[in-house]
């Protein structure tokens, strides 16, 4: 499992389950997206709470802007990328997120007809110009 810090554009949080030892392990951190390596195709069950309210989130992005790996705290079906991007506080330039059907990233971009519907329980990527808040309502 790694963490995306995108301060340091690289990955610095790893941990291979039943290898690393346990001080690498680390928290989860909430709104924050995180990759799961997996040996084979397989169906991961993802425990947790769905959140109530509003959830705020700083997220960081590189100066100058930059992609942020985003978790969005929300099992909902229907979301949509636009959602995302004005969820957020500063200027997204883009959404992106892996399509497990088709094996590739699908892309929207603000203005576009390029929208699509996130997955629930799969983070996102966000080209931001600044670092901002990103804010969640919970239903």
């Amino acid at each position: 499992m790694a963490g995306w810090n995108p301060t340091t554009e690289s990955y610095d949080k790893l941990y291979y389950v039943g290898i690393s030892p346990p001080m690498l392990d680390f928290d989860i951190d909430p709104c924050k997206g995180y990759w799961i390596s997996a040996v084979t195709a397989e169906t991961l069950t993802l425990r947790g709470y769905q959140s109530t309210g509003q959830v705020y989130t700083l997220v960081d992005v590189p100066a100058g802007g930059g992609w942020a790996l985003l978790g969005v705290p929300s099992l909902e079906e229907g979301l949509m990328a636009s959602e995302i991007a004005a969820m957020y506080a500063g200027e997204v330039t883009a959404v992106a997120a892996w399509n497990a059907a088709t094996q590739m990233y699908q892309t929207y971009y603000p203005g576009t007809p390029t929208d699509f519907v996130v997955s629930p329980g799969r983070g996102v990527w966000l080209m931001c110009a600044e670092g901002a808040w990103f804010t969640y309502a919970a239903a």
